[in-house]
């Protein structure tokens, strides 16, 4: 069950409800008052979201109320690769469990797959944990997208158009009419390439192995992966494709005449 619908205006509603959000911001770490909603934010979260999918956090940045934006900006904007990882440790750890009510609500034919990835996170298994997950995203996107395109495609490095190893879910955007810059940011993850995602072909290292990727990981070519923090990140993944498709499939429906 969706919690709520998305606005169709994101930046309106953020700046309307500006009011509210003055206690939660740390106004002495950046630009104050509207001017920041318009012209900043946008692009700061857009940096922001490509990095963080580059070390392999994805992160629906309208999860939870409104009033919890301020939290995130003020956790990870304008803050160390560190800060922000131990930031989203702590947030995914504080969130799994109504992530994981969400999912179970959602997706009934995969309540029993769901609640293994979650079991064997919480009991520290790791190794099996992190393939379940990403699986299990898979499958969201799936059950969301019938008869299109899974969320792990992408196109070979040798196509012949603009679109050489770009993943495919960015064909979803090749006709969708974006709110706004912040909504556009939101789905920056399904149209940018990101590590997860990335075939390695090169000569693995040990370091290559502690990473979270796909490819190294279901395709047996790591066996060092098995971290909290990997399956912190799997958790997100899975949240992320669930909430960002639905999202996308909300507005999709807007777009149609």
């Amino acid at each position: 069950m969706r919690k709520q619908s998305k606005p169709s205006n994101i930046l309106n509603t953020l700046k309307g409800s500006l009011e509210e959000f003055k206690s939660s911001f740390d106004w002495d770490n950046f630009i104050k008052g509207l001017d920041y909603f318009n012209n900043q934010l946008p692009s700061d979260l857009e940096k922001l979201i490509t990095d963080l999918s580059n070390r392999g956090w994805f992160i629906y940045i309208l999860e939870g109320d409104f009033i919890d934006l301020p939290s995130k900006v003020n956790g990870l904007i304008g803050k160390s690769s560190d800060e922000q990882d131990k930031f989203l440790e702590n947030y995914i750890r504080l969130k799994a469990d109504d992530f994981k009510r969400q999912l179970i609500e959602t997706y009934p034919n995969r309540v029993n797959q769901i609640k293994d990835a979650f079991d064997t996170h919480d009991t520290g298994k790791y190794y099996s944990s992190i393939p379940t997950f990403i699986l299990l995203a898979e499958g969201i996107g799936r059950d969301l997208l019938p008869n299109k395109i899974g969320i792990f495609e992408k196109y070979s490095q040798k196509a012949k158009n603009n679109k050489s190893g770009l993943p495919k879910t960015d064909d979803l955007f090749d006709n969708f009419s974006f709110t706004d810059q912040l909504e556009e940011v939101i789905f920056a993850p399904f149209r940018i390439k990101t590590e997860i995602t990335e075939n390695t072909d090169k000569y693995i290292t040990a370091e290559d192995k502690k990473i979270f990727n796909r490819h190294l990981i279901l395709h047996g070519l790591s066996d060092d992966y098995g971290t909290e923090v990997n399956s912190l990140k799997a958790i997100a993944l899975t949240y992320f494709v669930h909430e960002a498709l639905s999202h996308y499939l909300e507005r999709e429906k807007e777009n149609k005449p």
